[in-house]
């Protein structure tokens, strides 16, 4: 559903439980670009100056694929002028902005 990239999840790479700031060093030492969440609480919790690659994180109301999939065409468009190492939020309330 993301055309021209190659998307994995943390379980399959076995990283499941593992903390944001770790996850995020784990997911850069392996080559990763952008972590897509749903964890809102990550914007607060990393410094985007310390951040190793970019996070992008999806605001719905569930995890389901019903739910993220209108928010996939602004994903990938905001992916693709993404300077590396930044933060963004995609969905919420018109007021949520980065």
């Amino acid at each position: 559903m993301l055309p021209g990239h190659d998307v994995v999840t943390v379980n399959f790479m076995g990283w499941k439980g593992v903390e944001n700031g770790a996850l995020l060093k784990l997911a850069a030492g392996d080559g990763f670009d952008l972590l897509i969440t749903q964890d809102a609480g990550m914007k607060y919790q990393i410094s985007p100056v310390a951040v190793p690659i970019s996070v992008a994180i999806l605001v719905a109301p569930s995890n389901t694929l019903e739910d993220i999939e209108p928010l996939l065409p602004e994903l990938l468009e905001r992916i693709a002028a993404q300077a590396p190492r930044t933060i963004i939020r995609i969905g919420g309330a018109p007021m949520d902005t980065d």
